[in-house]
């Protein structure tokens, strides 16, 4: 049997410490790209139960276009985002003014649900 000296052995019980403390820290493993991945996967999964519920989702293009109808300013970003109800696409426009407004279209209809 191979001897370990005391201060050997205490070495290795605080790496192990260490070890199982980082990695049982949900900030351990945090990869920058993995929000973006998930947003998505996310909006993929959206669409599919779109079109498997046999609904005619509108295009983001068509959302944003009245978007721009309705509301003065540039498109910052156009987004599908999870819903209780249909599908709605979160359009973030810049007014003149340096304001931001989300603007919540349904995105079965193309109506404008709500402006933020």
């Amino acid at each position: 049997m191979k001897k370990i000296s005391v201060s050997n052995q205490i070495f290795k019980k605080s790496m192990l410490s260490t070890l199982l403390l980082l990695t049982s820290s949900p900030f351990f493993f945090v990869n920058p790209g993995y929000a973006n991945s998930f947003s998505s996967q996310r909006q993929t999964l959206v669409l599919q139960v779109a079109d498997s519920s046999h609904q005619n989702l509108i295009s983001k293009s068509d959302a944003i276009s009245k978007v721009k109808s309705e509301v003065n300013g540039k498109i910052l970003s156009a987004d599908l985002i999870e819903s209780k109800g249909p599908p709605v696409y979160k359009i973030k426009v810049l007014l003149d003014k340096g304001r931001v407004r989300s603007v919540y279209v349904d995105g079965l209809s193309g109506k404008i649900i709500r402006i933020n």
